[in-house]
């Protein structure tokens, strides 16, 4: 996949511990948390408006998919990454198409963020491909 400086790598995570810390802790500096209060903090961080703490990761996923750092992502680096994860390439084709909002054939950072949001935060279940942005959450 790309690669990153360890500048880059530092700033990923402070930006990851920032939203450990604002998402699961209650905005307090702990290492663990309880299943109990994951669950929880999940659903409060579901319910409410959590775009700015979505938002300081977002880039740094955006840069290891992007692989040549045109800062676009093409249908073959987003499919290289997320059959990665184990995602078929069917599916990983319709969700880079379902990503591309402006049907150009390259997914930017702002349609990458819409769609990391509606991944983490959108209630809809009616199985749009967004929710498989990571891979699939369970394997056959």
């Amino acid at each position: 996949m790309g690669k990153i400086s360890e500048e880059k790598l530092e700033e990923f995570r402070a930006a990851l511990q920032c939203t450990w810390h604002d998402c699961w802790c209650g905005g307090e500096v702990r290492e663990k948390v309880t299943q109990s209060e994951f669950i929880e903090s999940m659903k409060k961080f579901c319910l409410g408006d959590n775009t700015d703490t979505l938002s300081k990761p977002t880039p740094f996923f955006f840069d290891a998919y992007d692989l040549n750092h045109d800062g676009f992502l093409t249908k073959e680096e987003f499919c290289t990454f997320v059959q990665g994860n184990g995602l078929d390439k069917e599916t990983a084709e319709l969700l880079f198409t379902e990503m591309d909002a402006d049907h150009d054939g390259l997914i930017t950072l702002e349609e990458f963020t819409a769609c990391m949001r509606a991944f983490f935060l959108s209630q809809d279940d009616s199985g749009r491909y967004y929710s498989y942005m990571f891979g699939p959450l369970i394997s056959d």
